[in-house]
C-alpha cells in the first residue's frame, strides 16, 4: 500500500482528491441523524504514527515553534500568536496579533490548529504548503523580523541546535553536502510539528459516525439550515472550507456594516495577484473550532460569533436570518469545536 503522507509528512494530492471526495457522502449522511454504519468523518480518522526518525523532527520543530530566538528581539516566537498550550485556541484572543517591539500586525492572526487540512495558507493565500508559510511571520517586519542568514547564523550558535539538526536532517546533509544549518531545514521542522496539530472527534463528527446524541436537536436544525441558506455553498465538510477556493467578502455592499468594520479596506487576494476581480478575496476560513477562535474575519473586528454569523447572512446571502436560526446556526458551529490537545511547552537548547 502506498504510504498516507511523503517523507516531509505531506499528503499527496491524488489523496487530498480522495479524501474531499467524501464530502457528499458526509454531508448526505448528516442531513437526518445517520444510521449506525455512516462514513466515518475524515478528520477522525487517526493517521499512522510518525516514525523515529519524523518524531525527531516533530521534536525539534515543536522547539522551534516556542523558541523566541526566531525573532529579531529573541522575544517573540511562533507560539507568542498561537497559543498551543493549556487549552490554547491556536491564535489569539486579540484582532490583530503583536510582534517584535510591540508592532501591530495587519490582519487577524488564524488559528494553527488543522492549519496541515488546508491546501492555501494565509488569508491571501499565498503559500500553498506550511513550509513556505514558515518563512513569512518570520521575516514580517511586523512580526518576527527576522532575516533568513541572521537566523541561521544565530541558530548555528546555539550548540544543542547544531547536534540536533544535524542528527535530523542527516541523510539530506549527505547527499546536499551542507553542514550548517539552513531555513529549509527549520521550515521543514516547524510544519513536521504544526502537521501534528489536528482536532478531530468534535461532536459533529461523532454525530457523523452514528452518535446522533452527540450533538443537541438545535445543533441539528442548524446543521440543515446550514444547509438550505446555502453556508454550505463555501464551508463544505469535512474541513468546513469546501476546497480551499476564494470568496468575495463582503459579496454585497451592506454601507451599515463597511461603515462599522471597515470590510473592504484591505484588498485581500488582490494585494498579491494583479488580477481585476481579486480585490476583497480570501481563502475561505474553516468553521472547524470557530466558536472557540474569536475575534472574527481578516480584521478581527468582531467578537461575537452571533454577530459574525448574522453579518455573514446579510453581507454574503442577502439574508437577515431570524433569531431562532441564528441561535441554531451558532449550536452547529458550537459542535465543531474538537477536544484540544494536551501540550507542554518543551525545553529549548541552552545558548551555551
Amino acid at each position: 500500500m502506498a504510504p498516507a503522507v511523503d517523507a516531509r509528512g505531506v499528503m499527496p494530492r491524488a489523496l487530498q482528491t480522495a479524501v474531499f471526495a467524501l464530502l457528499t457522502t458526509l454531508e448526505a449522511a448528516c442531513v437526518t441523524p445517520p444510521p449506525e454504519d455512516a462514513t466515518p468523518s475524515p478528520l477522525s480518522a487517526a493517521s499512522a504514527p510518525p516514525d523515529e526518525a519524523m518524531s525527531a523532527r516533530v521534536a525539534l520543530g515543536k522547539q522551534l515553534f516556542f523558541d523566541p530566538r526566531l525573532s529579531s528581539n529573541g522575544k517573540v516566537s511562533c507560539a507568542s500568536c498561537h497559543e498551543v498550550t493549556n487549552g490554547g485556541n491556536g491564535t489569539t484572543k486579540t484582532a490583530l496579533a503583536r510582534g517584535v517591539d510591540d508592532r501591530l500586525g495587519a490582519r487577524n492572526p488564524g488559528t494553527v490548529w488543522n492549519a496541515s487540512l488546508r491546501s492555501v495558507l494565509f488569508w491571501d493565500g499565498r503559500a500553498d504548503q506550511l513550509e513556505s508559510q514558515v518563512r513569512g511571520p518570520i521575516t514580517n517586519h511586523l512580526e518576527m523580523d527576522m532575516s533568513i542568514d541572521a537566523l541561521q547564523r544565530r541558530l548555528e550558535r546555539v550548540p544543542g541546535y547544531r547536534d540536533l539538526f544535524q542528527r535530523v536532517f542527516r541523510a539530506e546533509r549527505r547527499s546536499s553536502g551542507r553542514s550548517q544549518i539552513a531555513f529549509d531545514e527549520i521550515s521543514s521542522a516547524i510544519a513536521a510539528f504544526e502537521r501534528t496539530l489536528t482536532t478531530p472527534d468534535a461532536p459533529f463528527d461523532r454525530a457523523c459516525r452514528g452518535e446522533p446524541d452527540a450533538i443537541p436537536p438545535s445543533a441539528w436544525r442548524g446543521w440543515r439550515t446550514f444547509q438550505s441558506v446555502g453556508c454550505i455553498a463555501c464551508h463544505g465538510a469535512p474541513t468546513f472550507t469546501s476546497t480551499d477556493w476564494f470568496a468575495r467578502f463582503p459579496q454585497r455592499s451592506v454601507p451599515d456594516l463597511e461603515l462599522a468594520l471597515g470590510l473592504t479596506r484591505d484588498p485581500g487576494r488582490g494585494a498579491v495577484v494583479s488580477l481585476p476581480n481579486a480585490r476583497n478575496t480570501w481563502r475561505v476560513p474553516s468553521l472547524r473550532n470557530v466558536a472557540i477562535t474569536a475575534p472574527y474575519f481578516h480584521n478581527g473586528n468582531v467578537m461575537s460569533l452571533e454577530q459574525a454569523v448574522r453579518i455573514m447572512g446579510r453581507a454574503q446571502l442577502a439574508k437577515t436570518l431570524s433569531d431562532d436560526d441564528v441561535d441554531d446556526l451558532v449550536a452547529f458551529l458550537e459542535s465543531l469545536t474538537a477536544p484540544l490537545p494536551s501540550l507542554l511547552p518543551p525545553e529549548l537548547p541552552s545558548d551555551e
